[in-house]
């Protein structure tokens, strides 16, 4: 999912840029009283035992500025709202509370790290619990100590909670879980600790209504151009992604690990509230995988897999992964072709053999969901092929582990290295390679979009990388006739629309016949009880369902969609199967759910999406290889193709490329002279 959401009307928010401290703005008036905060973080931070890399990493990243000119409008204005410094992070024991500002999240546009505006707030219980959180704190205040500050509030188990005790340990996990999400930044928040994973998830019970409402379209009543514009994805602003993800992947290039560890501080103009202009702020962002404050600092990135201890599993756990894992070998090595070797001619030999790409870097995402599964579907063919060095990026639980469920694929499939890093970051750390990361070939694995950027940036940069393919919010098509289960059709649809609020469900209803109106009640119900039910509401609001006349015209709508996952839930789907031209993986009749592919079937689920599908393929063996043609010509050979050879290069007026034939037929010439006077 993206940090912003392409589909909301706002503009995405302006790019953040790195701050320059030999800018003008830091010698303005306000920075006279920055020292005060410098001051303030270093004792507080001194007092609590961090060490002194961490008080100067922290203290020297806090900037305050404001309008040069004191005499500006905006500068005026500004004096209605005193300069502060913010702290943001989804770990709420980084935050300072002064009653005075609370971050406040903009319609269509995500949680954490988008600054949208702000409000006043009265108390504690006003914040959003497990949002990006943000607390302001005056620059000028008189008495300002951190001490005066957190002294003020209580915790429980590490999570800050209100005098009486109410907002407990559960309640934040279950708002974090909604509220974070890796790929709504370029530094993606850490996943939920990776107990969750093994256990049986909440099944929610019913809450208030959710909207799942989708927009319907008949084909038949459609212009083609109109027909064409619903294959449109929604638009990403990929030039301001672009601008946010450029610096970081130069400071990976330049600073290497220490890039990777450190707290990452940008400078934000921020918007205006109630019509009144603020000053400048900037936001000091903490990473999942970067040192924090609660005293979880990596002193290593980068572990060897082969030092690590094999990680405990439910049995349970254990099994299905073993199950998936026998699966997706089997299928994969299966694509191994059998090498080729022709002679097209008397003495002219060629084949083709296959090697592995030495060195490859795999990225798995770890933001409201960990995804281990996505860690076999990248590190089996890997495997498979023979590459010999295998890095496998993901973001370290709360306490800097791995999730035992990643380290565990990661063993099983031969994974060589684990970069314990998420977002921009861990890629420019396989692309450039690092002390400790070992530099890759090609990368791999689906991401948010400034992991996408990251991969694009990289590919075209000096780095010299390849990448798997472009990535896009994930995607379902259902096609759907009197004969499906209207229970397994809203469940196949809602599987896909609980990723994110980004997520493309569409539904081609083929022929006369379906109960509408029953599949609508089905998805509403099951809805209710998702724990993700209000990401699913809100990528249903923009999906649709098309009504198709039969099965030709249903076929022809998917092939021009070109969907990442495409469901056949009709009478006799198999036969449909030779009519698909566009998709990255199919799913014939009633009782195969693209859940199967996403984990056991066998079927690779890092997928083309975005209408990729139409020139893309999905991950498989061949990614992880490369071919080479040999051929060999013996005397007799050269001296058939030999004369055609040079015909081609005087027409091309390549003299040099004639004579490496040339030269040899004549010594071939020469020496069978020797032989006949012998």
């Amino acid at each position: 999912m993206p940090f912003f959401s392409p589909l909301s009307s706002s503009s995405p928010p302006p790019p953040l840029t790195h701050h320059n401290p030999r800018s003008p703005h830091h010698q303005c008036p306000t920075h006279i009283h920055t020292h005060r905060a410098h001051s303030a973080i270093s004792s507080h931070l001194h007092s609590t035992g961090h060490t002194p890399a961490q008080v100067h990493n922290t203290s020297r990243r806090i900037r305050i500025s404001s309008s040069d000119n004191p005499d500006t409008p905006e500068s005026k204005n500004s004096q209605k709202f005193q300069p502060h410094f913010l702290f943001g992070s989804v770990d709420p024991k980084v935050v300072m509370d002064c009653q005075l500002l609370s971050f406040n999240r903009g319609s269509g546009l995500s949680k954490s790290y988008q600054i949208c505006h702000f409000q006043k707030i009265g108390s504690w219980k006003n914040i959003p619990c497990g949002s990006c959180y943000l607390a302001g704190v005056s620059a000028t205040a008189p008495k300002f100590t951190f001490e005066n500050v957190l002294g003020k509030k209580k915790w429980v188990d590490g999570i800050r909670v209100d005098p009486k005790g109410k907002r407990n340990l559960k309640d934040f996990k279950t708002n974090l879980e909604a509220a974070k999400d890796e790929a709504e930044s370029p530094f993606p928040p850490s996943p939920p600790p990776s107990k969750q994973i093994s256990g049986v998830g909440n099944t929610g019970s019913p809450r208030k209504p959710i909207g799942c409402s989708m927009k319907s379209y008949r084909l038949s009543e459609l212009t083609q151009p109109e027909v064409d514009g619903l294959k449109a994805r929604p638009r990403i602003d990929f030039s301001s992604i672009f601008s946010v993800v450029q610096p970081i992947v130069d400071d990976v290039r330049n600073r290497g690990d220490a890039s990777v560890k450190e707290l990452d501080c940008f400078d934000t103009p921020l918007s205006s509230c109630n019509g009144e202009a603020h000053s400048e702020m900037v936001l000091i962002f903490l990473d999942s995988y970067t040192m924090r404050f609660d005293k979880v600092e990596l002193d290593k990135i980068v572990e060897h897999v082969n030092e690590l201890p094999d990680p405990e599993l439910d049995a349970a756990v254990q099994e299905a992964f073993d199950v998936a894992y026998s699966n997706i070998y089997a299928f994969h090595s299966a694509q191994k072709s059998v090498e080729q070797s022709v002679e097209n001619m008397k003495g002219v030999r060629c084949k083709r053999v296959a090697r592995g790409i030495a060195s490859v870097g795999l990225y798995v995402p770890g933001g409201t969901a960990v995804l281990p599964s996505t860690a076999l579907m990248l590190s089996v063919p890997a495997q498979i092929a023979g590459c010999k060095t295998v890095v496998l990026a993901t973001p370290p639980s709360h306490d800097g582990s791995i999730c035992k469920e990643v380290l565990y694929c990661a063993k099983k499939a031969g994974v060589t290295h684990i970069l314990k890093a998420g977002g921009a970051q861990a890629i420019s750390a396989m692309a450039w390679g690092t002390a400790s990361c070992p530099k890759v070939e090609k990368i791999f694995g689906p991401g948010n979009q400034y992991v996408t950027a990251a991969k694009m940036i990289l590919q075209n940069s000096e780095a010299m990388i390849s990448i798997d393919m472009p990535a896009g919010p994930s995607e379902v098509l259902v096609i759907a006739d009197k004969h499906a289960n209207s229970v397994h059709v809203a469940a196949d649809l809602l599987s896909q629309a609980e990723h994110g609020p980004d997520s493309q469900v569409v539904l081609v209803i083929a022929g006369d016949g379906v109960d509408i109106k029953s599949i609508e009640e089905e998805i509403s119900k099951q809805c209710q009880r998702l724990p993700r039910g209000e990401f699913a509401s809100k990528a249903l609001s923009h999906s649709f369902t098309v009504f198709a006349r039969d099965m030709v015209e249903a076929i022809a709508f998917s092939n021009l969609y070109a969907p990442e996952h495409l469901i056949i839930n009709v009478k006799d789907a198999e036969k449909w199967e030779s009519f698909i031209e566009n998709a990255g993986s199919v799913f014939l009749g009633q009782w195969t759910p693209e859940s199967v592919g996403d984990y056991a079937s066998g079927t690779n689920h890092v997928l083309p999406t975005y209408g990729y599908a139409r020139m893309y393929g999905g991950v498989s063996l061949d990614s992880f290889l490369k071919y080479i043609t040999v051929q060999s010509l013996t005397e007799e050979g050269l001296r058939n193709l030999g004369p055609y050879v040079v015909t081609m290069a005087e027409v091309e007026g390549l003299e040099a490329h004639k004579r490496a034939v040339t030269l040899r037929l004549q010594d071939i010439e020469a020496r069978a002279k020797v032989s006949q006077m012998r």
